[in-house]
């Protein structure tokens, strides 16, 4: 992305969301997904509101805090996760919004209702707009098999990516 010269509007990239739970693995297993010194899971801390930390502030506060403030007033929020060992590449949206992420082709699509609020973070940053009376496009991205994703898959998926960014017109 780096050399796309004639990128249309403000894309972030975070490339790595959640460096603790990354790290967080034992006997091939990945606990990823739970802070374990508090049993906290670390995709559904996420509030109706974004707010900066404080000192003395939760790790959980600190992340959502900032990576909220990193979303706060795009158009479009795509949070891409790796899945379980026998997944494969899904998408949680709602119904307005699958034929606007579907040049991501997942293989799957989970419905979910605009009203449904599980504390995840596209699910906040939609609410947070919703709040503040703009509409925005969310959607979690389940674009492979955490820890084990194939240099083939990555291509594939990077190549859905840039494809879905053409199609929302950032990319020419």
């Amino acid at each position: 992305l780096s050399k796309q010269s004639d990128i249309h509007g403000k894309l972030t990239i975070v490339p790595l969301a959640n460096p603790i739970g990354v790290q967080l693995q034992e006997y091939g297993f990945q606990y990823g997904r739970w802070n374990t010194q508090n049993g906290k899971d670390w995709n559904r801390i996420f509030s109706k509101i974004v707010a900066p930390s404080e000192q003395g502030d939760s790790i959980e506060k600190r992340l959502t805090s900032t990576l909220q403030g990193l979303a706060h007033g795009h158009d479009v929020v795509l949070d891409i996760h790796t899945a379980g060992k026998y997944s494969v590449s899904h998408l949680y949206t709602t119904q307005i919004n699958i034929q606007y992420f579907a040049p991501l082709a997942a293989q799957c699509v989970i419905v979910i209702d605009e009203s449904d609020y599980l504390y995840a973070f596209d699910e906040s940053c939609e609410a947070v707009a919703m709040e503040e009376g703009h509409t925005i496009r969310t959607a979690t991205w389940e674009a492979g098999v955490h820890g084990t994703i194939g240099m083939t898959e990555l291509k594939e998926r990077f190549q859905d990516l840039l494809n879905f960014l053409v199609t929302c017109g950032v990319l020419p």
